[in-house]
Formats: C-alpha cells, sequence, structure tokens
C-alpha cells in the first residue's frame, strides 16, 4: 500500500468509525493509532528486514508494545505491514 492508499484506508476507516459511533473523536483515535503502527514499524525496520527472523521480531515487538501485548492483534497487524511494499526496504 502506497502512501497515498493508506492515506486513503485512514479516510475510510474514519468515515467507517464515524457512521458506527456518530463521533469524531474515535476517528481521530483510529488516526493517531494507524500513525502510531507506521511510526514503530519506521522506527524498527532494518534494511531487508523481510525474511530476516531476528529483524522480524523487532518490527513484532514493537508492534505489540503498542497494542498492549495483544498476540492475535500483533500477529494480524504484522501480516498486514508485511504485506506493504512501502514498508520494504
Amino acid at each position: 500500500m502506497r502512501m497515498a492508499s493508506l492515506r486513503f484506508a485512514m479516510v475510510e476507516a474514519c468515515a467507517d468509525a464515524a457512521f458506527r459511533f456518530g463521533s469524531r473523536p474515535v476517528c481521530i483515535m483510529l488516526v493517531r493509532g494507524i500513525l502510531d503502527v507506521h511510526r514503530a514499524v519506521m522506527d524498527s525496520r532494518r534494511a531487508k528486514w523481510l525474511g530476516s527472523a531476528m529483524k522480524e521480531n523487532k518490527i513484532r515487538y514493537a508492534i505489540k508494545e503498542l497494542l498492549d501485548g495483544e498476540d492475535g492483534l500483533t500477529d494480524e497487524t504484522f501480516d498486514i505491514v508485511k504485506s506493504q511494499h512501502e514498508y520494504h526496504c
């Protein structure tokens, strides 16, 4: 997912949250969460991390810290990160 499509995903998530919950603060919290994950990945990734268990675990741990140790959500989020070409280096 390129940065433009990442922005679109954030806007889409906000629109959905605002519709479902009728709340702008929920939308803001979603965007902040998405950006926190993005920053954690960008700060913890190393060159050629994809396929390296040690480097992947560093990113997974950074995500897990943000998600308060939720293993299932951490794995799901990490799988999404792995599929996004903007994070490959």
